[in-house]
């Protein structure tokens, strides 16, 4: 990289910090209440520290849970395929060999992906 691009990376990087900044009180009053153990947007805290001051129930974590995978499985659903791998230069596209290959981890990454995770 030369210096020029460095400058500008680290000029682009400052400029989305500071465009940032006034939403950072914003998300972490909203994790207090719904991720109270990831709450560290403008705040820093010693491990053990108490997290959970501002919640009276687990309401707003269930929620969020909820919610979460509910979206998880509208945008990836188990019953369907929702990706295909195919190779970047386009005329390995249409080699049987390939074609089949790609179907084989396509396969296999679908199975990983819900395969139930077995204790060690």
């Amino acid at each position: 990289m030369t210096n020029k691009t460095v400058t500008d990376v680290i000029a682009r990087q400052k400029s989305l910090s500071d465009s940032r900044r006034s939403w950072e009180a914003h998300w972490q009053e909203l994790a207090e209440y719904l991720l109270p153990k990831r709450a560290d947007f403008t705040v820093t805290r010693s491990s053990g520290d108490k997290r959970t001051e501002k919640q009276f129930d687990a309401t707003p974590m269930q929620a969020a849970r909820s919610l979460a995978a509910s979206l998880d499985g509208l945008l990836k659903p188990k019953t369907q395929r929702w990706f295909a791998l195919k190779a970047v230069e386009e005329s390995f596209n249409e080699i049987h060999e390939v074609k089949r290959w790609l179907r084989v981890v396509e396969d296999r990454s679908f199975d990983s992906f819900y395969e139930p995770v077995l204790p060690p």
